[in-house]
């Protein structure tokens, strides 16, 4: 068994990959910018520290780290945000003293990272993506967007810019018209790229690949998220695989030399057509769904990076649904709240009076299981509600 120093406690990643760890047998410690956290109580956890926030202090944070690791004599170093994941390779790469980073090396992930290297990629890998148009400036955002049409998305050509000593972080924005390109995007978020709006339902693949190797593979469906246009699942179900989207996808990741996990994020449009939309290099926010319908993934990536020899796992139960508690309760208040103000729903939303029976009923289903609240770890939860409660929900 390894000792393994996991980032990001104030992530529900960082908690299930503790949960999965310490029931696995390993000795797993975490770290956070705020103590206490979320995977900082849970009863699984070995030991915590505060460390400097990786956005805001990337050099002291990762200074910090490696202190860490000393002093906890640590095997494995398990990154599981993008910023923490960027700011460990970049400094150390593939070790951190005598620790091994649990991630794909640093030019594999810069390069997946970037969504207009990912769409050549994509596309070499015979994935549909969205029709796309690259805004090089401010100046041109908007002949991209007319290109495309409305309503469009528009997404930086990286989630994190280092400038200056300081992470920067740049999200995904929706376009419905022309005035919703202001605020303009800052400098350092371009080159940005709007593309195409596409319907349908989010679908997530989950893979562990050691390049050409398919050690693990798993999918869900997005049934609920917050804000409800698209972002963070709050509510989603595992779902048997597309064997063709594995193929194409592991193929995609075995082309840029990928060793780890990923997330190969996509829209089941209603024709039934699977479109990428991207691809996260790392552990993902719905992690503990694949713990409960049957993949471990974080206990299956802290052993390659071991070395330990793995045979594919890719049976599981589909129809497993984990809820995000709060999360849920946050797309239900955005729900209430748009029609207070008189504002349409998302496309392909369900009604508000089924959206309320849907979300009641879902406790009553068999397959059904909470996120973080657990009878055999309770603190999580009260930590998270408190958090909630003060408006500090993540």
């Amino acid at each position: 068994m390894a000792r393994v120093l996991v980032t990001d406690a104030e992530t529900r990643t960082c908690l299930a990959a503790t949960r999965a760890l310490g029931r696995a047998g390993h000795a797993v410690y975490v770290t956070a910018s705020r103590l206490p956290a979320l995977a900082s109580v849970s009863r699984l956890c070995a030991g915590s520290a505060q460390v400097s926030a990786p956005r805001r202090a990337p050099d002291a944070a990762a200074s910090e780290l490696a202190a860490l690791v000393e002093r906890w004599a640590i095997d494995v170093v398990l990154p599981v945000t993008d910023v923490s994941s960027l700011l460990v390779l970049r400094r150390y790469g593939g070790r951190v003293g005598a620790a091994v980073v649990a991630a794909p090396g640093l030019a594999a992930f810069e390069l997946l990272s970037d969504k207009a290297e990912l769409l050549h990629h994509a596309a070499r890998a015979g994935l549909r993506v969205p029709r796309s148009v690259v805004a090089h400036s401010a100046d041109d955002l908007g002949r991209a967007a007319e290109a495309v049409g409305y309503p469009c998305v528009l997404k930086p050509h990286t989630s994190i810019v280092v400038a200056d000593g300081v992470a920067h972080g740049f999200g995904v924005r929706h376009a419905a018209r022309p005035a919703d390109l202001f605020p303009p995007f800052p400098v350092a978020a371009f080159p940005v790229i709007a593309q195409e709006y596409v319907g349908g339902a989010g679908e997530g693949l989950f893979l562990l690949v050691d390049g050409e190797h398919l050690l693990a593979a798993f999918a869900h469906r997005r049934l609920r998220e917050k804000p409800p246009e698209g972002g963070v699942s709050t509510y989603r179900e595992s779902i048997p695989l597309d064997t063709d989207l594995v193929a194409r996808s592991a193929h995609l990741l075995a082309e840029v030399g990928w060793r780890g996990a990923a997330m190969v994020e996509f829209r089941r449009t209603p024709g039934g057509e699977a479109v990428l939309m991207e691809i996260n290099g790392r552990l993902w926010g719905s992690l503990q769904l694949a713990v409960d319908a049957g993949v471990d993934f974080a206990s299956l990536l802290v052993a390659l990076f071991q070395g330990q020899a793995l045979e594919p796992v890719t049976a599981y139960r589909a129809g497993v649904r984990t809820r995000w508690e709060w999360g849920d309760v946050d797309h239900v208040l955005a729900r209430l709240k748009r029609l207070w103000l008189g504002q349409s729903a998302p496309p392909d939303s369900p009604g508000l009076p089924r959206l309320l029976w849907e979300f009641v009923a879902g406790f009553a289903r068999r397959d059904e299981r909470l996120e973080v609240f657990r009878w055999s770890d309770v603190r999580p939860f009260v930590r998270e509600t408190l958090d909630w409660l003060q408006g500090r929900g993540t």
